[in-house]
């Protein structure tokens, strides 16, 4: 599935709840975005929210407000915006990634959640998938499956016995590390990881995987590695 089919699919989910439980005093029912990226970076989500919403009959000004929230890449800043949205009172609140999912869940017990996350369960977000339990439910895209089949593609174009730098974000809970390890192996590269908690990791991580010939980059699946991806050479070194 695309990655804007399930942004569409998310945004129809989100729908599905009583918009009229956030009516302000305006008449417009909230439909809070809570986003780890920069207004600009996060694009790639927010203009399929409002194009599935627009096809749903909801535009922004006419029937409906959605208020987007941005940490702009720092991950530390979401419980202060959840809370924030959450003080105004939406209809629903969406997220994407654990983190901002946590920091909604942590701000509100009450209002509807809807999250994209790697793995709902996992990340405590849900108790099942088939039963979520108090006020979240979601879409799991189980991106670490993809991690091991990224590194596969990286070695029919690198040379061989090559090294390969790991991007991980320690606020996304993967299980791919196993599948990599056996993978690389399989494949005689070797593996290196980078922990990124800030955009001044990711700078100084790339600049010594330079300057130690790694051949090539592995980025994991991570909305904050994704939301970092618009930074001036950041994955162009």
């Amino acid at each position: 599935m695309r990655r804007r089919e399930v942004i569409g699919g998310l945004s129809a989910a989100a729908i599905a709840w009583p918009l009229g439980l956030g009516a302000q005093p305006t008449g417009k029912p909230i439909f809070g975005i809570l986003l780890v990226f920069s207004s600009e970076s996060g694009r790639t989500f927010t203009d399929p929210i409002r194009a599935y919403l627009e096809a749903l009959g909801f535009v922004d000004g006419r029937n409906i407000e959605l208020d987007f929230r941005h940490a702009d890449g720092d991950v530390g800043r979401l419980p202060m915006i959840a809370a924030e949205l959450v003080a105004r009172r939406p209809a629903v609140i969406a997220t994407f990634g654990d983190a901002t999912g946590l920091a909604a869940q942590g701000a509100t017990t009450a209002i509807p959640i809807v999250a994209m996350s790697e793995d709902l369960v996992q990340a405590k977000l849900v108790k099942d998938m088939r039963h979520p339990g108090a006020n979240i439910t979601g879409v799991s895209i189980m991106g670490t499956e993809l991690d091991a089949k990224r590194l596969e593609l990286l070695a029919e174009i690198l040379p061989s016995r090559s090294t390969v730098l790991l991007l991980a974000d320690p606020t996304t809970h993967r299980e791919s590390r196993p599948a990599l390890n056996a993978t690389a192996q399989a494949l005689g590269l070797t593996l290196e990881e980078a922990t990124i908690t800030a955009p001044d990791d990711l700078d100084r991580a790339l600049r010594e995987a330079s300057a130690k010939g790694v051949a090539g980059v592995n980025v994991l699946s991570s909305a904050f590695l994704f939301a970092l991806r618009a930074l001036p050479g950041s994955f162009d070194s």
